[in-house]
């Protein structure tokens, strides 16, 4: 009884597995697959900064996207956190409310 071992095909050969002993699994360069694209890699905004406009910061604001809510400030030292307070749970902490008004605005960098 013979036993193989499982190593994924190089995607720059020609389908033949390599070699165990050449195989590293955290090789990112082992991940590699090219399918052939040629598409432009733009970044995904995943955190959306609430905070005022500095001073001189040119924006704008699209008159549709007016939110009237609650948050609640925490001070961490270095700077402040706010938080979105949904209604259902408003009254645990009625009296760190803040009501205000939040706008979606654009600068210059998007």
């Amino acid at each position: 009884m013979t036993s193989k071992t499982n190593t994924p095909p190089d995607p720059h050969s020609n389908g033949e597995a390599p070699p165990a002993a050449d195989y590293d699994p955290f090789n990112p360069e082992a991940m590699r697959v090219d399918c052939g694209l040629d598409a432009d890699v733009a970044p995904v905004l995943t955190v959306v900064p609430v905070r005022k406009p500095k001073p001189r910061e040119w924006f704008r604001r699209h008159p549709d996207h007016v939110v009237d809510t609650a948050i609640v400030e925490r001070d961490t030292g270095m700077d402040k956190e706010s938080y979105l307070v949904m209604p259902a749970v408003a009254h645990l902490v009625a009296s760190e409310l803040r009501p205000v008004r939040l706008f979606v605005v654009m600068n210059r960098v998007g």
